[in-house]
């Protein structure tokens, strides 16, 4: 008898799955959206990869010079910020808040994108700002290219995507090409920066590698949280 009662519970829990889970076109919707970050090196290198990038206090995997990120729920705000270094604030006595803050001498470049649609189509504000305009204390959708922006020429918007906000893709997973950050100089030139950041980063994460700093907003404030 507990079994029928069993068997029936999870009959009726599947059918709620059914009922509640949001079916367009035929297709489940699942919320799933792919960033892919694009980096472009000059013609006449090769052999670059192992780029250091961070998102949320992660460092993103790459493959080649393309590197994904996955959220849950569409993201239309993000800033990109090369820089060399940055490190994750000392957590205190008084507070178990940690920050990933610029290094105060290192040179910077910080873009904020912004994701809009119009028309059936989706594409990239970007705006560059000013060294008197970039927070010290880097922002929950910070990606953090950890290398030197004097190699860097631009970030390059690509085209414009056909995409509707109310179609259920296949799988229920979207793609959104994000800009290109387009880079120049030469082989030695572009190799040594990448030494430099993989150092960077790997100074970073033996400083804390106890209680890694994870990006998370709190009360409305950017700001990194100790997880143990």
């Amino acid at each position: 008898m507990m079994r029928i009662i069993q068997n029936m519970g999870w009959v009726i829990w599947g059918l709620i799955l059914l009922v509640s889970s949001p079916v367009l076109e035929g297709k489940i919707y699942s919320n799933r959206y792919t960033y892919v970050l694009k980096i472009r090196t000059p013609s006449e290198t090769e052999g670059l990869h192992g780029w250091r990038i961070l998102y949320k206090g992660d460092m993103l995997v790459p493959h080649g010079n393309l590197t994904k990120l996955t959220e849950k729920q569409c993201v239309f705000s993000f800033s990109i910020v090369v820089t060399p270094e940055v490190h994750c604030t000392r957590k205190t006595a008084l507070s178990s808040l940690r920050h990933i803050e610029l290094e105060p001498h290192e040179p910077v470049r910080y873009f904020d994108l912004s994701l809009t649609f119009s028309n059936g189509s989706c594409s990239w504000d970007i705006v560059e700002l000013a060294a008197a305009q970039i927070p010290r204390i880097l922002p929950h959708h910070a990606i953090i290219f950890l290398y030197d922006p004097a190699l860097v020429v631009s970030l390059e918007a690509p085209y414009k995507t056909v995409y509707s906000l109310e179609t259920a893709y296949e799988g229920g997973h979207c793609n959104f090409e994000m800009p290109t950050i387009v880079l120049r100089g030469s082989q030695a030139e572009l190799e040594h920066a990448l030494i430099h950041s993989q150092h960077a980063l790997t100074k970073v994460w033996s400083l804390h590698r106890s209680s890694p700093c994870i990006m998370q907003v709190i009360d409305g404030i950017h700001c990194a949280v100790n997880v143990t």
